[in-house]
């Protein structure tokens, strides 16, 4: 099956290369604090949706269901 990548920017911090999404919350795990741009695409890479999140405090949790269905939850 073809999966999905993430990429968080490294604004404040971190790496900011792309890593294959699983379907585990506790896989894909970034510590961040402040503003970041999350951003997922498929494995052809003809699809992006991104997002810029304020992160302070609190987990945020993407979801990625298909090409039209990403859910962001703080």
């Amino acid at each position: 099956s073809k999966r999905f990548q993430a990429f968080v920017s490294s604004h404040n911090g971190g790496s900011n290369s792309w890593f294959t999404l699983t379907k585990s919350f506790k896989d894909g795990r970034w510590n961040r604090l402040g503003w970041e741009v999350i951003v997922c695409r498929n494995a052809e890479d003809t699809w992006r949706k991104g997002v810029y999140v304020h992160i302070k405090d609190v987990t945020v949790y993407v979801t990625v269901k298909g090409v039209d269905h990403v859910e962001i939850e703080y």
